[in-house]
């Protein structure tokens, strides 16, 4: 009768184990289902995040003379002496140095990049013969917008015996008025710099 009674509390006894290991086998999954679950939402929403929240706290250069701002990293500089008196029609953001003459001097080592903006162009993308001009020689045009602004974008070789070095080079009109932006397919933040720019 003891031997009976104590097969049968072991039995019980070991019903329980199996039952409760299952249980725990089954939370631990669950817990590393929802784990991952909340590892691969986070990753969608940080892919999802626009740019705009990437640029949020860059620094901003406005043009008075020409109306327009556009937004730089804090690690960048505005090139003070690029070109004429403020606010000046031609100027420089780069990575490097708030100097012309520094920046000029480095501008072709590799991780030195700069962005050009001219601001001379009147009327609307076709009335604009640079454009045309480019467009006569080949250069492959894409029609686009920025920030709301009609815009043209090429991509074409600059630097003669070498293929690998492109320019990127925006035009980009408010009706009125237009800008022109340029600068090398290699910068990896020059493409979310030009989508800050607004009239």
């Amino acid at each position: 009768m003891k031997n009976k009674l104590f097969l049968v509390t072991i039995l019980v006894c070991s019903l329980f184990l199996f039952v409760g290991c299952q249980n725990g086998d089954q939370n631990q999954v669950s817990v590393s289902e929802n784990s991952s679950s909340e590892e691969n939402q986070q990753i969608q929403n940080d892919q999802a995040k626009p740019s705009e929240e990437i640029s949020n706290d860059w620094q901003i250069y406005k043009n008075e003379k020409y109306g327009y701002q556009i937004k730089y990293p804090n690690d960048w500089y505005f090139m003070e002496d690029a070109c004429c008196p403020p606010p000046p029609a031609s100027v420089n953001l780069n990575n490097f140095s708030s100097k012309r003459s520094e920046y000029s001097a480095n501008q072709t080592k590799n991780e030195i990049y700069g962005i050009d903006i001219l601001c001379l162009y009147e009327g609307s993308l076709d009335e604009i013969g640079e454009i045309q001009n480019l467009k006569d020689r080949g250069a492959k045009a894409e029609n686009t917008t920025v920030n709301s602004h009609s815009a043209i974008k090429f991509a074409k070789n600059v630097v003669p015996g070498d293929n690998s070095e492109k320019a990127i080079t925006y035009y980009i009109v408010d009706g009125q008025q237009g800008c022109r932006i340029t600068y090398t397919d290699k910068c990896p933040v020059c493409e979310k710099i030009t989508q800050t720019f607004q009239f």
